[in-house]
């Protein structure tokens, strides 16, 4: 009973939290943010839930021509904000369901423009996930490997009107159904402290809106460590290839979007108490090499995550 007068109270601040402030990112198609990290992928282990509340705040303000960071003489600002709600219930010791929900805000300002900034916020889309792990962790295997499959569905504001409609990368959602796919793959290493290395391999095909607009295709692989440095402080660092195909409408490429990107992610997590924790992380772009003839892309993206567990 006192459980689920905890997870009442707790759905209830989340959603109070995050009405007000959820006004956040789905952000640019240039370098859109994935609603995962690799750490995400593992098993919810000894715990029946896991409530999350995440704030992203995503800098887009560097102009690349190819692998080759260039000047903006067009003096552009343009960032996006989200906040993510994410529940996970463990059905049984290998088998994870989630639900995550976002807010967005995106911003775009033109410095030598005389026109007034565009700011367009509102609901974001949604995901439903199911995670298996056929082998988990156990006391004698020190190897996990975990597959999982989801859906992103459509619940953002996908028409949100500036002068016009405005564009897709400033939609707050994308009007699309998508389906996504992973797995990741952790071994512990007995020396020392407790180390774990990791890899995860992700994979998302996108639909299209009812503008016939299509996010591109993405695929990314990460590798990693992460290390329990004092007790309740984990540290963990990561390193993240994404690929995206160009955006398209109707079927035809949409110039200057996709590409490759190298990201380098170091990330803390500290365990307040044996329930309650906070983690942040920040995304550095470590190589570009985008599509076509220039892209504004990520300067960074940084993430601030409160958890409870139960």
């Amino acid at each position: 009973m006192k459980k689920t007068i905890l997870c009442a109270v707790f759905s209830g601040c989340l959603l109070f939290v995050i009405l007000p402030s959820f006004l956040a990112s789905q952000t640019c198609s240039c370098a859109a943010t994935p609603l995962f990290n690799p750490l995400d992928f593992a098993t919810l282990k000894n715990r029946k839930w896991h409530f999350e509340l995440t704030y992203k705040y995503h800098s887009m303000n560097d102009l690349v021509e190819g692998s080759a960071k260039v000047k903006d003489d067009t003096d552009r600002r343009r960032t996006a904000q989200f906040v993510l709600a994410d529940v996970r219930y463990a059905l049984l010791p290998n088998l994870t369901i989630r639900a995550a929900f976002s807010w967005v805000s995106h911003y775009r300002e033109i410095g030598i423009s005389f026109s007034e900034p565009v700011q367009t916020q509102g609901l974001g889309d949604s995901l439903m996930t199911v995670q298996y792990s056929p082998f988990p962790y156990t006391e004698t295997r020190k190897t996990e490997i975990s597959l999982g499959a989801g859906l992103k569905i459509p619940t953002g504001e996908n028409n949100a009107q500036t002068e016009v409609t405005a564009s897709e990368d400033m939609q707050p959602g994308t009007g699309s159904w998508d389906v996504m796919g992973w797995t990741f793959v952790s071994q512990q290493i007995p020396i020392g402290a407790w180390i774990e290395i990791f890899a995860g391999l992700y994979g998302r095909l996108n639909g299209s809106n009812d503008r016939g607009y299509q996010f591109g295709n993405e695929y990314s692989v990460s590798l990693g460590l992460r290390a329990q440095a004092v007790k309740r402080l984990m540290l963990s660092l990561y390193g993240r290839y994404r690929w995206a195909d160009f955006d398209k409408r109707f079927d035809s490429d949409i110039p200057n979007t996709g590409g490759h990107w190298v990201f380098f992610v170091p990330s803390a997590s500290w365990n307040i108490s044996e329930n309650f924790g906070i983690k942040s992380e920040i995304e550095l772009p470590l190589y570009r090499d985008l599509n076509d003839y220039r892209q504004f892309t990520t300067t960074f993206l940084v993430s601030v995550s409160m958890f409870y567990q139960i």
